[in-house]
């Protein structure tokens, strides 16, 4: 009879070994499975704020375009109206 627990304890040992091994087997399956996914997580990161940085430089050369068209616009429509306000002047002044 003690033959028979010691194989029954043994077997128990045999099977809880096996259970340990795929457990050791799943967590280093699961760890490298989450290192990948960090990984990934940090390059999916790093490739958007690449996008933000190239986002915010098209935005910013736009608006200077924009800004210089602008400034450009008013200079000409300054230039337009300027002898058109000289005459004025002048005739207000030959009016005093």
């Amino acid at each position: 009879e003690q033959n028979r627990k010691l194989v029954g304890n043994l077997t128990d040992l045999d099977e809880f070994e096996r259970q340990k091994e795929d457990l050791m087997t799943n967590l280093d399956h699961l760890e490298k499975k989450l290192e990948h996914q960090e990984e990934e997580h940090k390059n999916q990161i790093h490739d958007l704020e690449m996008k933000l940085l190239l986002e915010k430089k098209r935005l910013r050369e736009e608006m200077e375009t924009c800004t210089l068209a602008m400034e450009a616009k008013v200079q000409h429509l300054v230039d337009q109206n300027l002898p058109e306000r000289a005459r004025s002047v002048l005739q207000e002044n030959a009016e005093m």
